[in-house]
């Protein structure tokens, strides 16, 4: 079953493909759905995914009763809040374009795992999956070449314990 962390992460990322602008539009541009959606209208599109995702949360507990839906209810709540503080923050980047759920490292992704050098000549190769990536103008360099930045985002929602075993294990790493 989901958990509550997991159903903030979904209607972030939801909500975020929903707002994507048309091919060949900036995602700061004056035009784009990110510039022009308001507080209100970022708040009904969480609400109607919420909605979507409520009877299957759970096994519905979302809408077995009153208190459940009292739960959705606070959950869209902060979810909104959330998702308006996502929007917010990309108004105020340089942000070009992004990508969801992007793997890096495995045979079928587009992404190459990232190699790190260790103390002993040994190397550690990383692969996993990362929940968006910005790519944000990052001007031009002292030849007039445009160059882009790249924003790792990791939606962190949940409160699991940090377990040492597992990190030094290589199960888990964040």
């Amino acid at each position: 079953a989901a958990s509550r962390g997991d159903i903030y992460h979904m209607a972030r990322q939801r909500l975020a493909e929903s707002l994507m602008p048309v091919e060949g539009i900036s995602v700061t541009d004056p035009a784009s759905p990110w510039m022009a959606v308001t507080e209100e209208e970022c708040s009904e599109r969480v609400e109607a995914i919420l909605a979507d995702s409520g009877a299957a949360y759970r096994e519905g507990v979302y809408t077995s009763d009153g208190e459940g839906r009292l739960q959705l209810l606070r959950t869209t709540r902060t979810c909104s809040e959330i998702a308006w503080a996502m929007v917010s923050q990309i108004r105020k980047s340089r942000t070009v374009s992004m990508r969801f759920e992007e793997s890096f490292g495995f045979s079928d992704s587009v992404l190459a795992p990232i190699e790190v050098k260790l103390e002993n000549g040994r190397k550690a190769v990383l692969v996993g999956r990362i929940d968006r990536i910005d790519v944000i103008d990052g001007g031009t360099d002292d030849e007039g070449n445009r160059q882009e930045v790249l924003r790792v985002i990791d939606y962190k929602t949940g409160n699991a314990a940090v377990n040492r075993e597992q990190i030094e294990k290589g199960y888990k790493l964040q």
